[in-house]
Formats: C-alpha cells, sequence, structure tokens
C-alpha cells in the first residue's frame, strides 16, 4: 500500500496514464484508491509473478510524488507522528475549540501504538467564555496527561 498526502485523486489516475505509457504492465495489476481523512491509500493487488509489475508502478509513483509519498506500508501518519513522539520522548498539548478536539482524538486513537499512548482532557473556559478543551496526548508511560492538562489550563486563565 502506497500512501500520499496532499495529493487530487486525478493525479493518481494521470500517474496511471503515464505508468502504462511508459511500459509498466498495468493489465497485470489492480489498483485502486481511497481517499481518506486528507490522505490518499493506493492498493494494489497482483500475483507472485507480477511482482515486478508492480516494483515498477510503485517507482513511477516514488518518482512522480515523491515528496508527498509518506508510507510505502499501513502505517498513517498519526501512526509515524506516535513513534517519533516515543522515539524522542516528547509530549504534546493541544487547546482546540474549533476542532472540537480532532488532533487529540486522532493523537489517542493511534493503531498498535508503540507504548503506552494517554489522553487526558480539561475543560477550560478563557477569559472571553468561549468553551475549549485542554489535551495533552503523552506516548511515554511516565507522563501524567491529566495533571499537565490542569496546570496549562491554569496557566492559560482558566
Amino acid at each position: 500500500m502506497l500512501r500520499l498526502y496532499g495529493l487530487p485523486e486525478s493525479e493518481i489516475a494521470e500517474t496511471l496514464r503515464i505508468a502504462d505509457a511508459t511500459g509498466v504492465p498495468m493489465e497485470r495489476l489492480e489498483v485502486t484508491t481511497c481517499l481518506r481523512r486528507g490522505e490518499i491509500e493506493i492498493v494494489t493487488r497482483f500475483e507472485a509473478p507480477d511482482a515486478s509489475a508492480y516494483d515498477a508502478f510503485a517507482a513511477v509513483v516514488r518518482s512522480r510524488h515523491g515528496e508527498m509519498l509518506f508510507s510505502e506500508d499501513f502505517r498513517r501518519v498519526d501512526d509515524q507522528v506516535a513513534e517519533m513522539l516515543v522515539e524522542q520522548r516528547l509530549t504534546v498539548a493541544v487547546a482546540e475549540s474549533c476542532t472540537g478536539g480532532l488532533l487529540a482524538g486522532a493523537s489517542a486513537s493511534v493503531r498498535d501504538p508503540p507504548s503506552t499512548c494517554a489522553a487526558a482532557s480539561s475543560p477550560i473556559r478563557t477569559r472571553s467564555r468561549s468553551p475549549w478543551s485542554a489535551w495533552t496526548i503523552s506516548c511515554s508511560p511516565s507522563t501524567e496527561p491529566s495533571r499537565v492538562s490542569r496546570a496549562r489550563a491554569r496557566r492559560w486563565g482558566a
């Protein structure tokens, strides 16, 4: 599976045409695309003897869209960010109003997290009385996210 970000599906259609025109035996591959949460997934099915056809197709995708290609396996952006947080022993804290907690929710829903990931929410009110939620996402078992969230909320004037 190839995953790309920030690319319109029409560009993938053009890439399929280019791959075919440059001699990639596309008839030996079953290519499907799915746009999901801003990511384009390109799933390709083929018989074992046709692996070289897939390799040639993947090379065309890499050459045309290399900067937008972020995964050649099943890992999503969320999964990769969680891995980087763990590797660098970092914690992320966000205060979301307009997104309704989407960033925190996505961060806390990582599939097969590499370590314990926890999210804590502290509802707060700003001076303007607009509702916010302060989230701390921790992918380190030693962190206490709820205490961090409350401390940040107090600092923001809640």
